[in-house]
């Protein structure tokens, strides 16, 4: 999981950064920028997702007993240093930046990273579907795209007060909606450890079914709007581009819709699967996005 989310890092990053690219397109100040930032991203990443896997032994014991922790490749002790250091480094790394929007992104993102497993009062966040699916949209929704898109505009293109502008207000719609469907599916394929911790999760409390199909509606959702946006701008140029990212919104909402019929809800493998090909799609669409907003 820490490969695909570390993976999807790099794309989102990358897609965000070139919507923030100035007139100059990509220059060496750019690139700069650009490493400036992914460096100390994926360290946090590699720190929140430790964190939680910390605070997460004995229920990922039940869901996930292939992680290094409750498979007993790594220590707690060898655990708690990297994550340590590479949250540490996160925020040094972002502070050397001298960028406000990189350092305020990694910084806010490791506060809700540890809000949200915490087993301190008034967090582990977690604990509670509204506030565990606020920690996940307020990073992948919020702080990816504003975050890393004023950081490019500012430190990479130059300007000296950067602004939010209407394709990344577009770009974080679109991405809010998939984060949605996220902070509701992760918890599919977690049932059993959940409700053996009494974790009262959405599946566990309206059902699993519901809860997919849930999930499924409100992508096919976001994929119509993604699509009218994108035939919506067909007067504009790269005619070509965005009728073929219409179209790659219409074949994926229908592939979606395929591989959620494939499902079956007795079986965490079957689950788990199909939650991996919801992130797929999360990260597909960060590739296609700047061509449909």
């Amino acid at each position: 999981m820490i490969d695909l989310i570390n993976h999807g890092t790099i794309i989102s990053i990358l897609s965000i950064s070139y919507m923030g690219l100035g007139p100059a397109g990509v220059t060496p100040r750019a690139l700069r920028a650009l490493c400036s930032a992914l460096v100390p991203s994926l360290l946090a990443n590699v720190a929140i997702v430790g964190y939680n896997q910390l605070t997460d032994v004995e229920i990922d014991a039940v869901n996930k007993p292939w992680l290094p922790l409750p498979s007993g490749q790594w220590s707690m002790a060898q655990a708690r240093g990297v994550t340590a250091a590479a949250g540490a480094l996160a925020l040094g790394l972002a502070l050397a930046a001298r960028s406000p929007p990189l350092l305020g992104t990694v910084a806010a993102s490791l506060a809700l990273g540890f809000a949200y497993s915490a087993p301190l009062p008034g967090l582990r966040w977690k604990r509670t579907p509204v506030l565990a699916a606020a920690a996940i949209l307020g990073v992948r929704a919020v702080l990816v795209q504003a975050g890393f898109f004023l950081h490019m505009r500012g430190a990479g293109a130059g300007v000296a007060r950067p602004v939010l502008t209407r394709p990344i207000l577009a770009a974080s719609a679109v991405m809010l909606g998939f984060a949605i469907v996220i902070a509701l599916f992760k918890d599919l394929p977690d049932m059993r450890g959940d409700a053996a911790a009494g974790v009262r999760t959405a599946p566990l409390r309206i059902g699993a079914g519901r809860v997919l199909w849930a999930c499924v509606g409100l992508l096919v959702a976001v994929y119509a709007g993604a699509g009218a946006m994108a035939l919506a701008g067909l007067a504009g140029p790269a005619r070509g581009l965005r009728l073929a990212a219409a179209a790659s919104q219409a074949a994926a909402a229908a592939w979606l819709v395929r591989r959620a019929r494939q499902v079956d809800l007795a079986s965490v493998p079957s689950l788990t699967a199909c939650y991996m090909d919801v992130w797929k799609l999360f990260y597909l669409q960060y590739l296609i996005i700047p061509f449909l907003c």
